[in-house]
């Protein structure tokens, strides 16, 4: 019964656009689902997790999530009914502008910054001498942990950089091969992508391509089905990508995953629920609300205490140094952070503001999405994905998501200006 109750609740704060915007061209909460479904309904309900945990925590926990997900749900069906904000209403849409003049100004705007991120990447790959994939010890190399740490700490402005900007345009890059016939466009793309591979980066691999194929599929009217087993399947085998790299290298270094199931496999790839309990159950030891200071905490960056992936992981250990720990932090839902922040206030108010920004972004963007070009389709998306998000997300900004929100306003701004003067 917890189990169900707890895989409701989680879809709920994962994937909970899909309550509000019911659509094929609602692409984000597809992938979001698929993280749902390995990340949550397969450890809840394929697995015996929970038997190892204390009934009295994951009471404490399902209490959480349930109060969060009601108040993010109230949030996102307000903020979708209420008339856009004024950070997300434009009085234009650059989607009724001149597709020629759209794709024309992208691409002037998207490929030198595609070109910049390649080469960035490939350089401080160079300037580290050494590439995670390849590395002795692939783990610690993907988070620059022990030895990797001095090698990476120079080079990181370059390669945090490069690989954020070149990521986030990959499906940009792929909507102006489509319009142009231009195959450099193509070349970047998958140049990014196969970057990303080396970085032992599993979430933006095939992420782009991925955003990319929606839309096209999403515009075709077809294939719609396929495309999303395809993506089911995919971010399943993402989560149990180490266990397959282990048994082909015949090493431990990925993990040792034994007479494991199939399900116990996919499962480990995406600890998310048993990383949320034991955090829980360290924050109820020795942990202090944040009173919101990891909110902001992601704008400091290495290893400052407040930024959420280093917080979470010294309230995990119990521990300031967190330099020699291979993880990027946990993924903690936002009811998580409403009550480590300000307590049971923090999960109702925290979760409900998500909710509303969402809701109040999924209105607007929605009646973007849909045009005649895939690059201008493309491009609204990840407006959506960078500006809308990131105000949804506002309890873990980080200066990452803010280069994504300014990579992608570079690129739109002169549309925008333009369609501004001419009206």
């Amino acid at each position: 019964m917890i189990s169900s109750i707890l895989s409701i609740d989680l879809f709920i704060l994962t994937a909970g656009s899909y309550l509000v915007w019911r659509s094929r061209w609602n692409i984000p909460a597809h992938f979001l689902s698929a993280s749902w479904l390995v990340g949550a309904l397969i450890p809840l309900l394929g697995t015996d997790l929970l038997n190892g945990y204390d009934q009295e925590l994951v009471i404490f926990y399902t209490e959480i999530l349930s109060l969060g997900a009601f108040s993010y749900l109230m949030g996102l069906m307000i903020g979708f009914n209420t008339k856009s904000l004024k950070v997300f209403r434009l009085d234009y849409s650059f989607l009724k502008f001149n597709v020629t003049n759209t794709v024309k100004v992208t691409s002037n705007r998207s490929f030198p910054l595609m070109i910049l991120g390649v080469v960035g990447t490939v350089a401080s790959f160079v300037g580290m001498g050494f590439i995670p994939i390849i590395a002795d010890d692939p783990f610690a190399a993907k988070f620059f942990r022990g030895p990797y740490q001095e090698l990476y700490t120079n080079w990181a402005p370059l390669f945090r950089f490069s690989t954020v900007v070149s990521q986030i345009l990959v499906p940009i890059s792929l909507g102006l091969w489509f319009d142009t016939k231009k195959k450099k466009f193509l070349v970047l793309a998958l140049m990014t992508m196969l970057l990303a591979a080396a970085a032992l980066s599993r979430a933006n691999v095939l992420y782009g391509l991925l955003l990319f194929l929606g839309v096209y599929v999403a515009k075709q009217k077809k294939y719609f089905v396929v495309y999303m087993l395809g993506v089911y399947l995919l971010i399943s085998l993402g989560s149990a990508i180490y266990a397959v790299f282990s048994y082909i290298i015949q090493t431990s270094l990925f993990g040792n995953y034994g007479n494991s199931s199939i399900l116990e496999i996919i499962a480990s790839g995406s600890p998310d629920v048993s990383d949320q309990l034991q955090f829980l159950s360290a924050f109820n030891q020795h942990g202090d609300f944040t009173y919101g200071r990891t909110f902001l905490g992601g704008l400091v960056p290495y290893n400052f205490y407040w930024n959420p992936s280093v917080w979470t992981l010294s309230i995990l250990n119990d521990t300031f140094d967190v330099s020699e720990i291979s993880s990027g932090g946990l993924r903690l839902p936002v009811a998580v952070w409403g009550y480590t922040a300000f307590g049971w206030l923090g999960v109702v108010f925290v979760s409900f503001m998500s909710g509303f920004f969402l809701g109040n972004a999924t209105r607007f963007f929605k009646a973007y999405i849909v045009s005649a070009s895939l690059t201008q389709s493309t491009l609204a998306l990840m407006l959506y994905i960078t500006l809308g998000l990131q105000f949804a997300n506002f309890y873990t900004i980080s200066f990452y998501s803010l280069l994504q929100v300014c990579t992608i306003l570079f690129v739109a701004l002169p549309l925008i200006q333009a369609r501004q003067l001419e009206g």
